[in-house]
């Protein structure tokens, strides 16, 4: 049974679509399936599919950042370059001199997110990318995207993706 053919299914092909229909830009299906056809293994098109993926979520990024006021912009570099800080909603209102109240409403009304959330995200994502290419122990990464406690990150990191920082580190080698 040829299974790169399941890789380049319908699905990649309507979400290339969905995403160059909302002005995003196109993810590469074609070229992604010429690849694949030249892999010999899961894993390797495993890796391919989740840098195509990084690279849609990017593009999305940086759509909705084009759309979002400068000071959203703003907010969101800081939760970028600071997430492994303590970040709270008063020091970031401070930051972009606003109030809390008022910087929490224009966030949430053009992300979508809760200042939180959107703190909350960028950490577990980061500590995603860190269990994925790094031999650290859950412990070191904890500390690196901002948690001082392991076992409250690991409760957090489990709420956000459904499985524990250890069992995504597993499934993410495989």
């Amino acid at each position: 049974r040829d299974w790169s053919s399941d890789v380049c299914s319908s699905d990649l092909l309507r979400a290339d679509l969905a995403l160059s229909g909302h002005g995003i830009g196109t993810l590469d299906s074609l070229t992604f399936c010429r690849q694949v056809t030249g892999f010999h293994s899961i894993s390797s098109i495993k890796g391919a599919l989740h840098q195509m993926l990084d690279e849609a979520g990017a593009a999305v990024r940086e759509h909705n950042e084009q759309s979002s006021s400068p000071v959203v912009i703003k907010v969101l570099e800081i939760i970028r370059s600071g997430y492994a800080e303590h970040l709270c909603v008063n020091d970031i209102a401070e930051q972009v001199h606003y109030s809390p109240a008022h910087l929490s409403t224009l966030f949430k009304k053009e992300t979508g997110l809760t200042l939180g959330e959107a703190i909350l995200r960028t950490r577990i994502k980061a500590a995603m990318d860190l269990l994925r290419n790094t031999l650290e122990s859950v412990s070191v990464i904890a500390g690196k995207v901002g948690y001082a406690d392991v076992q409250y990150f690991s409760r957090v990191f489990k709420q956000f993706t459904g499985i524990t920082p250890l069992e995504y580190r597993r499934k993410a080698v495989l």
